[in-house]
């Protein structure tokens, strides 16, 4: 109902899970009662035209400050659930939401991402950084980041996924981490469309890995910051260097008078 009040036709469920690294539950109780919890929507979702997203999970041992996979976060089984429950609803009303925060911060998130797409097409992609603890909310323009963006466009071009980002970091300015971070995302996505991969990739069907090695070590000093900085001129918006001078002023003038 509020989906249908607010005009939106997505909603993300997590999924059931026991959340002990120790001693979880078995995996065939979990599976049980996540698809009777997912089918007890079914009548609501037809009911309010709203489409219903499970989203990855992970399991966290307290004690070390480890994190696990937890439900959802093997793409194969995720998509066993998604296949599972809009065959049992007879239409397609549930999807994926792929938070890149829940994984454990030495996998390969952009091979999650086409392995999901190219079973599910359009998913969600909520774009955070996982650490060793818990997933960090403002994105930094580090090498996953990198890499999530350049998989995130030779993906149909991005056409298979919705982009999310969101924002809780007490300890610094909020207003500057949505800032730093969407405009992180933004590069990302700008330095993979610039990118010229076609010479590495005939480069890998020729089986030449040493050019290929080459070629994309050449292109990671092209001056895609010349690109940024006149996009952000021609649309009348800060430079990287000039951004905390507004946020400041702001929390001046607005935040520290609440």
């Amino acid at each position: 109902e509020i989906c249908e009040y607010l005009g939106c036709d997505r909603i993300v469920a997590h999924p059931c899970f026991d959340g002990s690294a120790r001693y979880p539950m078995p995996r065939e109780r979990e599976y049980g009662e996540n698809i009777a919890f997912y089918t007890s929507l079914i009548p609501l979702l037809k009911k309010h035209h709203v489409y219903c997203l499970l989203e990855n999970m992970w399991i966290q041992d307290w004690a070390s400050k480890k994190i696990y996979t937890g439900c959802c976060s093997d793409m194969k089984e995720a998509c066993m659930y998604i296949d599972t429950l809009n065959e049992m609803a007879g239409e397609k009303l549930f999807g994926f939401c792929l938070d890149t925060g829940h994984f454990h911060p030495t996998e390969s998130i952009p091979d999650k991402l086409s392995a999901i797409c190219a079973q599910n097409g359009r998913i969600l992609l909520h774009v955070s950084r996982g650490v060793r603890w818990d997933s960090d909310h403002v994105i930094l323009l580090d090498d996953p980041l990198l890499d999530l963006g350049r998989e995130a466009v030779r993906n149909d071009n991005g056409h298979n996924l919705f982009y999310t980002l969101d924002y809780f970091d007490a300890s610094i300015n909020r207003l500057a981490a949505w800032v730093i971070g969407a405009r992180n995302w933004q590069k990302a996505l700008l330095i993979a469309m610039l990118e010229p991969s076609a010479p590495a990739c005939q480069y890998e069907y020729a089986g030449d890995f040493t050019a290929r090695m080459a070629y994309r070590e050449a292109i990671k000093s092209l001056p895609w910051g010349a690109v940024w900085n006149y996009y952000c001129e021609s649309r009348g918006v800060p430079a990287d260097a000039d951004v905390l001078a507004p946020i400041r002023a702001y929390e001046k003038e607005v935040l520290l008078k609440r």
